[in-house]
């Protein structure tokens, strides 16, 4: 059996893509924040250079989940001890110009609204 566990807008195709995943294994996102923070949602400088590696977690919802477990809402994100967590470096909420990997090692870029696959142009190739 199948599931979805994100759904990306290509905003130069104007068409959604859709990454499949089996539901039964657990989905592991890597969560890589900009070290010069950039909220316009450009990369600020290169991958990977210009990011860090904060947190690694297991997920079956997708990157809401993942966006959703490494924010600060009540307390820092990386004192919450959650199981599905692994803490790599303590940091600020992830936010718009972050960076998230997803099981198949496609790099997509938090936006305002969503989050977008990043192209060989964009890191540079």
């Amino acid at each position: 059996m199948e599931t979805v566990i994100h759904n990306s807008l290509d905003t130069d195709q104007k068409e959604a893509t859709r990454v499949i995943f089996p539901e039964d294994e657990p989905h592991l996102t890597k969560v890589y924040q900009a070290i010069e923070p950039n909220f316009l949602a450009k990369l600020p400088v290169p991958y990977p250079n210009g990011y860090e590696l904060v947190a690694k977690v297991k997920t079956g919802a997708g990157f809401g989940e993942s966006f959703a477990l490494t924010n600060s809402i009540d307390k820092p994100w990386f004192e919450g001890n959650n199981p599905r967590v692994e803490v790599v470096k303590e940091s600020r909420s992830t936010s718009v110009g972050d960076i998230l990997e997803g099981p198949d090692g496609v790099l997509h870029l938090i936006e305002m609204f969503g989050h977008r696959i990043l192209n060989d142009a964009d890191l540079g190739g």
